[in-house]
């Protein structure tokens, strides 16, 4: 396999406020014809928020969309950290294959990483993921409870291996 693809943001995201407002932090393109139909391939995403204040949880997400908004997005992770934490990181593995994008069930949100193992009755998350098109990979914050925090991506690195 070799690295087609990878992106890393160390500047913080875009700053949210306000409870139950999902708002985008981060928007990597990833452009065109990266990726080629029917050729294997995997994709990172470590991506981490901070946090001001204790007042809220927080919750992160990812999303794939073919243009840069969550409206008509498909959510591909989800995390929701039930403690008031002031920081959190994230890491998902996806398999990218032919045209669908394969991943951690997002049914399943308060898990850090990848460390599903098959829990019988879970299956896979399975979207579709047009390779031929741009494509964003959005990731957006929101605070449960409280709208005098402030949540923003620190870092975000996305990295893509194919077989092509």
């Amino acid at each position: 396999m070799g690295l087609s693809y990878k992106i890393t943001y160390f500047s913080d995201g875009t700053p949210n406020t306000g409870t139950n407002r999902e708002a985008i932090t981060y928007s990597a393109l990833i452009p065109a014809n990266t990726f080629v139909f029917g050729v294997g391939g995997v994709m990172d995403i470590t991506v981490r928020h901070n946090k001001t204040g204790t007042a809220s949880p927080p919750q992160m997400r990812i999303y794939t969309n073919t243009s840069e908004s969550l409206t008509g997005a498909t959510l591909i992770a989800y995390w929701s950290n039930q403690s008031t934490s002031n920081y959190y990181t994230g890491l998902r593995t996806f398999s990218l294959n032919r045209n669908d994008i394969k991943y951690y069930p997002t049914s399943i949100p308060n898990r850090p990483s990848d460390d599903f193992h098959g829990t019988s009755g879970t299956v896979e998350g399975n979207s579709f993921f047009d390779f031929s098109v741009d494509n964003y990979i959005l990731i957006s914050v929101n605070l449960i409870t409280s709208s005098s925090d402030i949540i923003y991506g620190s870092f975000l690195n996305i990295v893509c291996y194919t077989d092509g």
